[in-house]
């Protein structure tokens, strides 16, 4: 009988190789890119201030002006969310 023999390539290209097999760690990573992307450029993209407050849309539900709606103060929620994305980003 002929011994069948597996030529490594490298570790990196094997763990690589394992990794692409994973669905749910590439998933996972491609979630994380996302996040990361949005946290990025989404204060390039929403230029409303996350700390300057709307008194006309206090507690506000999602519209058009705040897809996220608004606090009790009337700030931005999605300004705000990208805003505490971007201070723990160097912690992830």
């Amino acid at each position: 009988m002929a011994e069948r023999r597996v030529v490594s390539s490298g570790p990196w290209r094997d763990m690589w190789r394992q990794f692409m097999r994973h669905k749910g760690a590439v998933f996972g990573a491609g979630l994380f890119a996302v996040i990361i992307f949005a946290v990025l450029a989404g204060p390039l993209l929403w230029r409303v201030p996350p700390d300057t407050p709307d008194f006309s849309s206090l507690n506000a539900g999602p519209s058009m002006a705040h897809p996220f709606g608004t606090d009790q103060l009337g700030r931005d929620l999605l300004a705000q969310y990208w805003r505490a994305g971007a201070f723990l980003l160097p912690w992830d």
